[in-house]
């Protein structure tokens, strides 16, 4: 498990990477895939008192809060989990609770080149 900031941290450190980014439905069913059912796990989205942004700095389009959601008071970092059945969803919480997280890597090509293994 990791605070937010942390698991930003080393995604970055270690994978040239960043926390997941649930950009679309697709990925949005990819990440839950990795993860067991009920597993809360951070996306690197933040409020930044006027808007949710990703780790990237621009703002989230899609969007998938589960119910009641976002909850200011609850925090301003967002999780994801699957809450009932095959649904799932983004929550609110405070930043410095501990989930486990994916790291999300730039994709192969000529100027990414990815090492084997």
């Amino acid at each position: 498990y990791f605070l937010q900031m942390l698991a930003n941290r080393t995604c970055f450190r270690d994978k040239d990477a960043v926390l997941a980014l649930d950009e679309d439905a697709n990925k949005n069913f990819f990440l839950l895939s990795v993860f067991s059912s009920k597993t809360k796990f951070w996306l690197g989205l933040e409020y930044d008192s006027s808007q949710w942004t990703w780790s990237g700095g621009y703002s989230a389009g899609y969007t998938n809060w589960g119910p009641g959601q976002p909850d200011y008071s609850k925090g301003n970092c967002a999780y994801m989990q699957q809450y009932s059945g095959f649904s799932s969803g983004w929550f609110s919480d405070d930043c410095y609770n501990d989930h486990n997280y994916i790291c999300q890597t730039k994709p192969c090509d000529s100027t990414n080149y990815c090492a084997a293994g």
